[in-house]
């Protein structure tokens, strides 16, 4: 199935297109890619996305605060993965300065 384009709304500025959410080795080598229309959200791919690869039990998953959700963190519970999804300001909560350290030292992977 072929999945259509779509519109989305970032920083002001209308961009059309898809995304590309990727699975890599510690080397870079791709294993997994999942393309999903731009207006779609990230939380509802990770699960699908990592269920193309196998994965050994506590590999590091990494990825950017658009995958940040409870669910998520579930998931990646029940495959025995590490969590390693970066820490996501929510209304009213800023991140604490432990949080935001975790955040800058997960991001220089």
């Amino acid at each position: 199935m072929v999945q259509e384009g779509a519109w989305l709304k970032k920083a002001g500025k209308l961009h059309y297109g898809y995304k590309q959410h990727t699975v890599t080795n510690q080397e870079g080598f791709v294993l997994c890619i999942h393309t999903t229309a731009a207006n779609e959200s990230d939380i509802k791919n990770l699960e699908s996305v990592l269920n193309t690869v196998k994965l050994k039990p506590r590999t590091p998953v990494y990825a950017d605060k658009g995958y940040a959700s409870e669910e998520n963190h579930n998931v990646l519970i029940a495959k025995k993965l590490k969590n390693r999804i970066l820490y996501k300001a929510v209304n009213n909560k800023p991140l604490t300065e432990i949080e935001k350290q975790i955040n800058k030292k997960i991001s220089q992977t």
